[in-house]
């Protein structure tokens, strides 16, 4: 079988990568790794794996085109996850506010959608959550912490609005308060395959620090969540509006209230195969077995 391993063209490939290669060469099946960007014929495969464009939110209307092209050419190449479903994924503002609406518990989220609406929204927001030290400000549409600043209760009303207006010129805007439990606990990723749960990482920011990817010097090791959490990832899973799909990452955190939803990470999640060797042979045998999910 032929199957591409897609990242982005500004970095090399990431271990996920590196592993599932290596692994589904060994099974005999021909690997490549291009990147999205590249001109080449992509119906020339019969998988492609969305591992790590972690450069879409620079381009996004390319990379949106590039997905439907990509839906075009099934059934005879199948792309996972399918492209309506990381379309679908792409939009914060969106997903999450419908999954909220599904009786899931999320972080509390104010979205601003344009810069008529920014001192009324952010003055609402700030009342309904002023017992919070600490919030966030970040895009709807970006990865790796892309354009994310935290900003102090006392300075949100005076000092987001500017950082808000820069962002919108590219996609609406989250605003959500800094949950300490973060800086406490860290942040639970919890990995799906097929809809099955197979492994946990719980990822901590350095000293003084919110944002817990490796580049801002966090730290993510393995965890095991109790049953009662994994049972909360999987009945979100099931709040999808679609069949579970190849792969999905839940992240969250754990608070003296129970478990708060930060992200669905259905386009291009760091899965973290390192950590299990077990969740690498299953993803590698649902990929190769899997039929069009979209």
């Amino acid at each position: 079988m032929r199957i591409a391993l897609v990242k982005c063209s500004k970095w090399d490939a990431d271990k996920d990568i590196v592993l599932l290669q290596n692994y589904l060469d060994s099974e005999g099946h021909k690997v490549s790794v291009p990147a999205w960007t590249d001109d080449i014929s992509w119906q020339d495969f019969d998988r492609i794996y969305i591992s790590s464009c972690w450069d879409y939110y620079l381009n996004i209307p390319a990379y949106k085109n590039w997905l439907k092209h990509l839906k075009g050419l099934a059934p005879k190449t199948l792309t996972f996850n399918a492209p309506d479903v990381i379309l679908w994924n792409l939009h914060k503002e969106l997903y999450l506010k419908e999954l909220e609406n599904r009786d899931v518990r999320i972080v509390p989220t104010q979205v601003i959608t344009n810069a008529e609406e920014i001192e009324s929204k952010l003055n609402s927001f700030y009342v309904a959550q002023s017992h919070y030290d600490d919030f966030v400000v970040k895009p709807s549409i970006s990865a790796s912490s892309y354009k994310t600043n935290s900003i102090s209760s006392e300075k949100l009303i005076s000092e987001a609005p500017a950082h808000i207006c820069e962002i919108l010129e590219d996609t609406p805007v989250l605003v959500q308060p800094l949950i300490s439990d973060i800086r406490k606990n860290g942040e639970i990723s919890l990995v799906f395959i097929d809809g099955e749960f197979c492994h946990a990482i719980v990822k901590t920011p350095q000293s003084g620090e919110f944002r817990c990817q490796s580049s801002f010097g966090g730290k993510a090791e393995h965890f095991q969540p109790s049953e009662e959490l994994t049972e909360t990832a999987k009945q979100i899973l099931d709040k999808l509006p679609f069949e579970p799909p190849l792969y999905a990452r839940i992240d969250g955190v754990e608070t003296a209230d129970g478990f708060l939803l930060m992200e669905v990470e259905l386009n291009e999640p760091y899965l973290f195969l390192e950590h299990n060797p077990d969740t690498l042979k299953t993803l590698a045998r649902c990929l190769v077995g899997s039929t069009n999910r979209s």
